[in-house]
Formats: C-alpha cells, sequence, structure tokens
C-alpha cells in the first residue's frame, strides 16, 4: 500500500507491504471469575468492591453506581488475568454498583453489588438549669444526645410531663407554673432507631419573701485629710442581696444622697477625702425589698499650719522698704485659707 503527499515544494509517495496472516487469533469477550461481593457498612464508612476476570485482550473497566458512570473509563489493565478494585465514597444511604469490562472484542457486566448502610441509633441525654427550679421560673433545657455523624437525628420530641410538648426546638426553654414532680422526656430518632431520656424534675414553690436584714451597720470614724476611710456592713437574705453605698458631703443631716461609683459590695473604700462626708448603704434583695444601714460620719481632720516668716533687709533704716516673705509650712490636703500681718507699728494686712 502507499501514501502519495503533495505541496508546493513538490510530491512524495511512501510504501509498504503488509502481509495479512491466513488464519486470525480467535476473539472473545472477557471472562469475569469473581464477581464483586453485596457486603454492610456504617454510615460514613467506605465500601471496596472487586472484580476478577480474564481476556486474550487488554481489558479496560468501568464501575456503574444505579446505573451511572463512575469516572468514565478507570484504565487499561496490560497483564491478563488481574481483578480490578474500586472504592466508594463515604455512604449514608444504601447503593448498588456493577463494573462493566471491555476488551477488544466486546463487553462483559458483572453482577449487581448491593452495598447497604447500617446506622447506629441515637443515645437521648438531656441537663437542665436550674437543677431545683421553682415555680414560674423558665427552666432550660439542653439537649446531650449522642450519635454518629454520619446519622444525625431526623426529629426531637420533648414531653414536660405537664401536658406541653415540643418537637422542634432542640434547647428549649420551659415554665412550670405549680409545684410538684414532673417526667420530663426527650425521643431522638434517626435512621438507625429511636431512644427516649427520661428525669424526675421536682419543682418546688417560691421561699417567702422578707426583707433583708443588717446585724453590723458601718462604723463612723475619723481620719486624717486626703487619707481614705474603708466602711463596711453584715447583711442577710433569704434571696440574693444587692449593695449600693450612697455618699452626702457635709456633716450636715440632709437626704440628698447620690450613688458612688464603684460601691456596689458588702465593704466600700472611700476616695480620698477633703471634707467630712457621710455615707448610708441601701440593700435590696429580689423581693424587692429595701433598707437603709445607719448613717456613718467620716470626719476629716486638717493639721493646723505652722506660721513662720523672713525679711530683707535683716537691718532697715527708717523709711527703707522691708521685704516681708511668708515661709509658712502646712500640709498639700490643709492649704492655708488666710494671712494677716502685724508690722507693730498699728499697720496691719490681711487677705
Amino acid at each position: 500500500m502507499s501514501l502519495r503527499v503533495e505541496s508546493l515544494g513538490g510530491v512524495d509517495v511512501a510504501t509498504h507491504f503488509i502481509r495479512v496472516a491466513e488464519n486470525p487469533i480467535p476473539c472473545t469477550v472477557p471472562s469475569i471469575s469473581i464477581h464483586p461481593e453485596s457486603q454492610t457498612i456504617a454510615a460514613g464508612e467506605r465500601a471496596t468492591l472487586s472484580v476478577t476476570a480474564s481476556s486474550d485482550s487488554p481489558i479496560s473497566y468501568r464501575w456503574i453506581r444505579g446505573g451511572l458512570s463512575i469516572g468514565g473509563f478507570a484504565g487499561h489493565e496490560t497483564d491478563d488475568g488481574k481483578g480490578r478494585t474500586f472504592q466508594t465514597p463515604a455512604l449514608d444511604h444504601p447503593e448498588t454498583y456493577h463494573v462493566q469490562l471491555q476488551d477488544f472484542c466486546g463487553t462483559a457486566r458483572s453482577e449487581l453489588a448491593t452495598v447497604t448502610v447500617v446506622h447506629s441509633p441515637p443515645v437521648a441525654s438531656f441537663t437542665w438549669t436550674p437543677a431545683s427550679p421553682i415555680a414560674g421560673e423558665i427552666v432550660q433545657f439542653t439537649d446531650t444526645s449522642t450519635y454518629a455523624p454520619a446519622s444525625p437525628p431526623t426529629s426531637r420530641r420533648w414531653d414536660f410531663g405537664d401536658g406541653d410538648r415540643s418537637s422542634f426546638p432542640q434547647n428549649p426553654g420551659h415554665r412550670f407554673l405549680d409545684a410538684g414532680t414532673y417526667e420530663v422526656s426527650l425521643r431522638v430518632e434517626n435512621p438507625g432507631g429511636v431512644d427516649v431520656a427520661t428525669h424526675s424534675i421536682v419543682v418546688k414553690n417560691a421561699p417567702p419573701c422578707t426583707l433583708p436584714s443588717i446585724s453590723v451597720h458601718p462604723e463612723s470614724q475619723t481620719i486624717a485629710a486626703g487619707e481614705r476611710a474603708t466602711l463596711s456592713v453584715t447583711a442577710s437574705s433569704d434571696t440574693p442581696i444587692n449593695y449600693q453605698w450612697l455618699r452626702h458631703p457635709g456633716a450636715a443631716s440632709s437626704n440628698a444622697y447620690s450613688e458612688t461609683d464603684n460601691g456596689r459590695s458588702s465593704t466600700f473604700r472611700t476616695p480620698e477625702l477633703s471634707q467630712t462626708t457621710r455615707y448610708q448603704l441601701q440593700v435590696t434583695n429580689s423581693c424587692f425589698g429595701v433598707i437603709f444601714s445607719e448613717v456613718a460620719t467620716v470626719t476629716v481632720v486638717h493639721s493646723p499650719p505652722v506660721a513662720s516668716f523672713i525679711w530683707t533687709p535683716t537691718s532697715p533704716i527708717t523709711g527703707e522698704i522691708v521685704q516681708f516673705i511668708d515661709t509658712s509650712i502646712h500640709s498639700p490636703q490643709s492649704p492655708s485659707t488666710s494671712w494677716r500681718w502685724d508690722f507693730g507699728d498699728g499697720h496691719t494686712w490681711f487677705r
């Protein structure tokens, strides 16, 4: 046989002799000796399928899931008699697989292999807070059920034991209106099964609401100007207590108290004081009861000044101006408020 090729540059011819055999090799389709086997796996796992086939010519394999091709042809085998293995993706539902084999002479199809997926059932559990609720209080329930990642719950159902049932919230809040013992249950379902967790919750009536009481009142005290005083009180109540320290500058009686910035505990440390200040503590509880402590007066004492002065010239003459300089000593918190000079000649000066 020959091939003649022509271009602008000329013509060329290639010729080869091909011998055709009188007795060709017999052609047969692939033969499957071991088909892929059906198997059962847990949800989220992968199955491994394999087939063993033989042929007089190279074989190509194509795995098919539910009648759909997976990745086209998976390559060509060059050695006869070798099996082909396929690993499925992680499965959460049953699937069917088969493999199609092809060689130069035709195709063959394996038997169908079913991969059955088994889901593990959930383990229902829950917690609640507060652990000992009172009637009318909102109780927060939290679903703490466990399950395999590939088998999440498909439904939840709460039964609070008081006629109220809820199928939707995973972590509901519920109010028990009356005291008593309630059987609360959580039913959790997934493809693997159903589980129910039940707990008895005791709901009590609220304790009697009483005013807080103060057993130790804050004490009046005396400090030096610029120092800080520490005031404390001892109070008790059947319910949690809130504290608010109040202050009023000056020693005179007055109701014009104002809240302190950081006085919200049973002990309060005043800022540095430069004047006498009165303090009082307001104590409240969750029953909205309010009482006030006795008034504590923080008396501020100022240290007296030490008067002294110098003059120049030290030996003045008649008619000469003498310069006097105040060298008195006082604490920074107690500065001088007035001066009065007496020059001994009937003249005085003050400010």
